[in-house]
């Protein structure tokens, strides 16, 4: 039987952790395992992971790492080196990537793994997007990002999200370490399967309430407000990560 392996960046995360582990633990096998990496939260998160007192789920500090990033590519990079960490413990056969107040929908896991058997190799999920009291804010996700296997859409368009991610080790073996010069982990992943040859599986059905509120380090639902500068240089940090995954 095929292993799984939940990654979970945390940082301050106490007031939503306990629903989305929940929501997470209630769809996974005893051999399956949540990958916890924490930015040395001060808040309760720590102790309501452990209140929980399942063997499944493994908790790892990470030391948060100061740069000089300015703008969005400040908490990028945060998010990224947690992410980088968790996924580094992983040790599952798929990997479901997670945020730390989000809520899986309860049959998730069974239909996503349904992809996998078909021989997917990255599969991104719809999902509904909410407000901090679970208020639907977006019915559907894809009907704003509208996801295709389209190069030019991949890099345009940047619809990739993380929260509604798996894929197979092979694709986390692929990817890691994590470049220094870093674009968002989703990216990233999902790049390094797509230029690869391996095309993205996208499931319809919404899968996930995807949590909108005024931490989320991506937009998601709405315009984006990041400045031009920002937005211009991504994409050349986009077009670099390719020519690097192409030299791997």
């Amino acid at each position: 039987m095929n292993k799984i392996s939940v990654c979970i960046p945390t940082f301050n995360g106490g007031k939503y952790i306990k629903e989305q582990l929940e929501s997470i633990l209630s769809q996974i096998s005893e051999d399956d395992e949540v990958i916890i990496s924490d930015d040395r939260s001060t808040d309760d998160t720590i102790k309501i992971i452990k209140s929980f007192n399942d063997k499944r789920i493994k908790i790892f500090t990470h030391e948060k790492i100061k740069n000089n990033y300015k703008g969005p590519y400040k908490n990028i990079y945060y998010v990224y080196r947690n992410i980088e960490n968790a996924l580094s413990k992983a040790t599952g056969d798929y990997i479901f990537l997670s945020d730390q107040d989000d809520i899986w929908l309860p049959d998730k896991v069974e239909k996503v793994l349904a992809e996998f058997n078909k021989g997917a190799e990255i599969i991104l999920h719809n999902n509904i997007v909410v407000d901090n009291n679970k208020n639907v804010l977006l019915a559907s996700y894809f009907n704003f990002s509208r996801p295709s296997n389209n190069t030019i859409r991949i890099i345009v368009r940047c619809f990739i999200q993380g929260a509604s991610m798996a894929f197979t080790q092979k694709t986390l073996k692929f990817s890691l370490p994590f470049p220094n010069n870093p674009i968002s982990h989703d990216h990233w992943i999902a790049y390094n399967a797509f230029f690869r040859g391996h095309k993205i599986t996208f499931i319809n059905e919404p899968l996930l309430l995807y949590r909108r509120h005024e931490n989320n380090v991506s937009p998601s639902s709405e315009k984006s407000k990041n400045p031009l500068w920002f937005k211009i240089s991504y994409r050349f940090r986009l077009i670099w990560a390719i020519i690097l995954i192409k030299k791997r």
